[in-house]
């Protein structure tokens, strides 16, 4: 799936502070799955984004910037090896 902004906001992201000292922040602008609002007048959507400086905010769907794609791992999980390239994929070791 994609991240949502209650896990951005959960690493340390605020709506509207610019903070790049928590570990979710990448420097790039990207999407989360989280809406703001619909508005029908105007029919457009608003989700919740993370700016390149690393400030949660809302915009519409205009924009075109990047997603971040997450897994969610069990508790049982022991550790993951690897950084998730091609060449080094994700290795994940279970109980």
């Amino acid at each position: 799936g994609l991240i949502t902004a209650d896990e951005v906001a959960f690493a340390g992201a605020q709506n509207g502070l610019i903070n790049q000292k928590y570990y979710l922040y990448t420097g790039t602008s990207y999407w989360t799955m989280s809406p703001y609002i619909f508005t029908s007048y105007t029919a457009e959507s608003i989700l919740m984004a993370i700016y390149s400086s690393g400030q949660l905010a809302f915009d519409n769907l205009v924009k075109s910037i990047g997603i971040r794609p997450v897994i969610n791992l069990k508790p049982d999980v022991l550790y993951v090896n690897g950084i998730g390239t091609e060449n080094d994929p994700y290795i994940i070791t279970i109980k």
